[in-house]
């Protein structure tokens, strides 16, 4: 039912293709030019260059929704990079609501309006995205489903553009993942995908989109490295990524990770450590140490070096910034797991309740809880 409740919202969420600009919605050269230009500063993390460059838009465009809507991007990036969650939430809420204002004014005076229908669209996606992240599946739910039903309704508004296809390819890729036991009711409720043709809108989109092809590329990145777990395809999107966006550290991870799925152990560690570099000279923040920690540990213990691999995530375990999500988790597993090897028992059965603790049912607190039932059997046999 969590993974149901995540696809609902991303019903309309996703087939906002929130990074893209419609080609039914004209537009002079230069503000396309810095649109575009924005877009790249988003990607490299560069937070100020971009806000002054949205900023730009307003002289020209204080009623229309655009200006809002690219600020929001902002805040919406920086945000998800855990970065000032708080302050950057509320700026992204601040300003998409605006958008969705705008928008709305747009098509009080022409329903057709494509402008309208497409900043409509995306602003009710962020804000559901937003939503999803808080935990508040109620509201991601609700603004999932208005925009979805925008889109659905004013189809041939976009019927001509690629870029409209990231929004499209996405959601038929997680849909069409569904698991088997959430099929049927997703049926029922009009949630159908199919995930190759997702992958296809996708690779079309990265290849021939105007302003959603870096998306396109960056969300094939992320499928390939988490979803599909396909190390040689995601190594290919994550390496051309990293290098084009050198401040951003998520693209790092994702190659490491590609190296370490495709069992080149020692280059994923290599990466790694060049991205330590990178955080102690400030290029990256403090909380990518803690990430990168992890993935030294994973890579240690991929090639079986357990003393390595209890050195690296006792540093990740120790780190004064973590991120969220199973990593933590999975730092105490993978270090319980070292620590089994190396003798000491009762540091992995710390380890191990620790990650039962973070992660309930998720994938590693269901390994750590696997692991301690084994060492429960394991003990009354002696």
């Amino acid at each position: 039912m969590k993974t149901l409740l995540y696809i609902l919202p991303l019903i309309g969420i996703l087939l906002t293709a929130t990074e893209a600009f419609p080609a039914g919605i004209e537009m002079p050269g230069e503000e396309t030019a810095t649109i575009r230009r924005g877009i790249e500063y988003l990607y490299n993390l560069e937070y100020e260059a971009a806000l002054t460059n949205f900023a730009s838009l307003l002289p020209k465009w204080q009623d229309h929704p655009a200006p809002w809507f690219f600020t929001g991007m902002v805040w919406w990036i920086r945000w998800s990079q855990e970065d000032e969650m708080k302050r950057s939430g509320d700026l992204l809420i601040r300003n998409i609501e605006v958008a969705i204002n705008k928008s709305r004014a747009l098509l009080a005076r022409n329903p057709k309006d494509a402008a309208g229908i497409f900043y409509l669209a995306g602003g009710l996606g962020f804000s559901g995205r937003h939503a999803l992240g808080e935990n508040n599946l109620p509201r991601a739910i609700t603004t999932g489903w208005e925009a979805f039903q925008l889109l659905q309704k004013n189809t041939n508004a976009f019927q001509d553009d690629v870029d409209v296809l990231l929004g499209h390819g996405i959601f038929n890729f997680y849909a069409g993942r569904l698991p088997a036991n959430m099929r049927s009711l997703a049926k029922f409720l009009g949630v159908q995908g199919d995930w190759r043709l997702g992958l296809e809108q996708l690779q079309q989109v990265a290849s021939n989109g105007v302003f959603a092809n870096t998306e396109a590329e960056v969300t094939l990145s992320y499928i390939y490295t988490y979803d599909l777990r396909d190390g040689s395809t995601g190594a290919r999107y994550s390496k051309n990524l990293m290098d084009r966006y050198p401040r951003n550290p998520e693209f790092r991870f994702q190659y490491a990770e590609n190296l370490i799925s495709s069992g080149q152990h020692d280059k994923a560690k290599e990466i790694a450590k060049e991205g330590i570099a990178l955080a102690e000279n400030n290029t990256y923040t403090n909380i990518p140490r803690f990430r990168l920690y992890c993935i030294l540990g994973k890579a240690s213990a991929a090639e079986r070096n357990h003393e390595e691999t209890a050195r690296w995530l006792t540093l990740a375990v120790n780190s004064p910034i973590k991120t969220s999500g199973n990593y933590l988790a999975w730092a105490h597993v993978r270090r319980g797991d070292a620590y089994i090897a190396l003798g000491n028992r009762r540091a992995a059965e710390a380890d191990y309740k620790r990650g039962l603790e973070l992660d309930g049912s998720g994938s590693a607190g269901t390994s750590a809880e696997q692991r301690l039932q084994r060492m429960a059997q394991d003990a009354a046999k002696k």
